[in-house]
């Protein structure tokens, strides 16, 4: 956990990772705990919903204004919420993970790198959905992965700090 006496202020905490591995979860967990922080939803998932469209439906020009969307959202988001400290799920790191291989890659490479020069966030966490071991240690994917599983995972972890 953070510790938040010694931690630099304010605290600018991005979740980053796959679909499906619990980073809404626990950014809810987070933000009960850090009810001071603005709460900074996934931008994808608003612009979905308000265009009724998703992406493996969109033709590559429309992805390429989908992910231009997203970051100009995230962005303005973070910009809004830097002075008082933010939780984000998601940020311009997984924008760019996403838009790879679209036409506009480059000028949205270079709107990020800014963002990113000026120190955006103060915690960057990789959420990884843990599989359990199997007999060499090696870790096994479940036979049908579902949300539900990660969900359960995160809600169990933010139970435990407290």
């Amino acid at each position: 956990m953070i510790d938040q006496e010694r931690a630099p202020l304010p605290l600018r905490i991005a979740l980053v990772g796959a679909q499906g591995t619990g980073k809404s979860t626990l950014l809810a967990g987070l933000a009960a705990r850090m009810p001071h922080l603005a709460v900074i939803p996934e931008q994808a998932t608003e612009i979905i919903r308000e265009w009724g469209q998703a992406p493996k439906d969109m033709a590559p020009a429309r992805k390429a204004v989908f992910q231009e969307e997203i970051l100009r959202r995230t962005l303005a988001l973070e910009g809004a919420h830097r002075a008082g400290g933010f939780l984000a799920d998601r940020c311009a790191v997984d924008n760019l993970a996403y838009a790879q291989g679209l036409p506009n890659y480059d000028a949205l490479l270079a709107q990020a790198a800014g963002h990113l020069s000026m120190g955006p966030y103060t915690h960057v966490f990789l959420v990884q959905k843990a599989f359990p071991l199997v007999g060499d240690g090696i870790p096994a994917p479940p036979t049908n992965p579902t949300r539900r599983r990660s969900r359960g995972a995160s809600r169990d972890c933010c139970a435990s700090w407290g």
